[in-house]
């Protein structure tokens, strides 16, 4: 069976403006401690615009803190805080300042609700027809929304992992008091990928779904990949992922969509194809294996065009141990190469990155390193703290 992804799942940062091109290379950055930083809790997720970083954080009721990032210190400020009407696991898109959560579940209940924060203000978005969980929310260049997949409690008081698959997509045009129907995608999918292409399309790729759970275990991924078209009236096929997956990472790119780990079996096994999709011909590229295997992990844009991976998790395979990875590399998307960054100081999996001047900050995040024993997997994941990449 497969396994859902932390509340902190992996985010991808949206990077506006930016330091320039680094001198360095990666391999000479370095990780330092980072001081001054709150009690933030748990990181649900982090988007940013110029020089200020957003951070929504916290367990029971969740906060939203606004980081400096452009000057020699991080200045943290408190800022409003979402409505209770944001539920954990809720799925988030940001761009530029503004940013939306939608669905998720509270008490292992999928929710309806959602909110959006723009202009410094939340706002609930109108409710969804049904509650949904582990889908994907896109937020489009216009401010409209789309929402595709995931799993949708049919009845009142279904649970969690008991509501049923979904391949369904609904819109939201601004300003909008209720979700439009859009075309189903040709199958039900869930713990996928859907990213914002300049032409206003929405590539979708990888998850899983429950036909393919009833096949063989070590090859749970989906390979198909659609493309919603621009006016969102059909799904066009965008050919074939070259490594099925499901929970991986996508961040688009000057060279298109970059596709980073994810998991690929019944265990959570990861993998370490790096796939990239050309928006321009609809076709896929398998660019080569990166220097580790993670699922969890997080990713960020450089002001170079490159995009640098943290972290993240896998399992040792005889016997399905989790634990928690310390690599970090940057991947020229152009070029089709891989360059190794300094180890973390702790292995971490499911946090957040942001990008400053002087480095990309790391927040958020859990560590459980790997230790062959009879007690592992009764072992706490522990809060990873705050650092540096300093360039």
């Amino acid at each position: 069976m497969t396994r859902p992804l932390p509340v902190f799942a992996c985010v991808i940062a949206l990077v506006v403006g930016a330091a320039s091109a680094h001198a360095s290379p990666p391999s000479r950055w370095k990780w330092k401690d980072l001081k001054g930083t709150p009690a933030l809790g748990p990181v649900v997720f982090t988007a940013q615009h110029a020089g200020t970083g957003y951070v929504v954080a916290g367990e029971d009721a969740l906060a939203l803190w606004g980081v400096t990032l452009d000057s020699k210190r991080p200045v943290w400020t408190v800022q409003p805080a979402p409505p209770a009407s944001v539920g954990t696991r809720a799925r988030w898109d940001a761009r530029g300042d503004t940013f939306v959560a939608v669905g998720g579940e509270h008490d292992n209940i999928p929710l309806q609700t959602g909110a959006q924060f723009k202009d410094n203000a939340w706002k609930d978005l109108p409710p969804l027809p049904q509650g949904r969980l582990i889908h994907t929310t896109t937020l489009l260049a216009d401010g409209a929304i789309v929402v595709i997949g995931g799993r949708i409690a049919d009845k009142p008081g279904t649970k969690g992992f008991d509501a049923p698959e979904t391949a369904s997509a609904l819109w939201l045009a601004p300003g909008a008091t209720s979700w439009t129907a859009l075309p189903p995608l040709p199958e039900p999918r869930w713990l996928h990928t859907a990213t914002a292409l300049p032409d206003g399309s929405i590539l979708v790729a990888g998850g899983t779904n429950e036909a393919r759970e009833q096949g063989p275990d070590d090859a749970l991924g989906l390979t198909p990949a659609w493309r919603l078209s621009a006016d969102k009236k059909a799904w066009l096929p965008a050919g074939s992922l070259p490594t099925p997956r499901y929970g991986q990472d996508a961040i688009l790119t000057a060279a298109g969509v970059l596709i980073t780990g994810g998991e690929i079996d019944g265990v959570g096994s990861a993998t370490d194809a790096v796939d990239l999709f050309d928006p321009k011909t609809s076709t896929w590229k398998a660019l080569g294996r990166a220097p580790y295997a993670p699922s969890s992990h997080a990713t960020c844009l450089l002001a170079d065009g490159r995009v640098l991976v943290t972290g993240g998790s896998d399992v040792f395979t005889d016997g399905a141990l989790p634990f928690t990875l310390d690599g970090a590399y940057v991947i020229d998307a152009a070029r089709g190469t891989f360059s190794k960054v300094r180890k973390m100081p702790v292995g971490r999996s499911g946090h957040s990155v942001l990008v400053g001047k002087r480095g990309v900050l790391v927040l958020g995040g859990s560590s459980l390193p790997f230790k062959p024993d009879p007690d592992h997997y009764e072992k706490p994941w522990v809060p990873a703290p705050p650092r540096w990449l300093w360039f």
